[in-house]
């Protein structure tokens, strides 16, 4: 296999839905929080990133990712430009967030990734997380939905 650096590299994001139990928790927690009319749906997110073609791609996502209690929401190619900005937050019925474990911290599901991918004959970096759709967002400010990420999708010391 050929090191990373010397190939052209794709980002590749998968998303796939949580169980609906982790969604009725989620929401529970938010009502004792203060924010009773969020409702939130949660998908596990993996990024790879790999001279990746589209077969190779497939291949990774039936053998490792796919399972059948998770249904695939999408599989996309990603340019360079992904990041969304904190004004992006508040003021919105429905808000998208992404929670990624920090650089340095142990992501052992993504570990366990790129292992499996190597075996497979393909060389990936992976990072792994979760996506949440939050709705009955549209009151909320920015401030608020801070606090509503911090307190309860993300802890701050190890994900961002």
């Amino acid at each position: 296999m050929r090191a990373l650096e010397s190939q052209v590299l794709q980002l590749v994001r998968i998303c796939r839905n949580a169980l609906p139990s982790l969604n009725h928790t989620l929401s529970e927690r938010l009502a004792l929080l203060g924010f009773p009319g969020v409702q939130i749906t949660a998908s596990d997110v993996v990024y790879m990133r790999g001279d990746l073609t589209h077969d190779a791609v497939s291949r990774i996502v039936s053998e490792l990712v796919d399972e059948p209690f998770c249904s695939l929401i999408e599989t996309s190619v990603l340019g360079d430009d992904v990041r969304r900005s904190d004004s992006d937050l508040g003021h919105k019925d429905v808000v998208d967030v992404e929670v990624l474990r920090r650089l340095g911290v142990t992501d052992r599901v993504a570990d366990q990734y790129m292992h499996s991918a190597a075996r497979m004959g393909y060389e990936i970096e992976a990072v792994t997380g979760m996506y949440y759709e939050l709705s009955g967002c549209d009151s909320l400010s920015a401030e608020d939905m801070a606090r509503l990420i911090n307190a309860v999708l993300c802890n701050p010391v190890i994900e961002t």
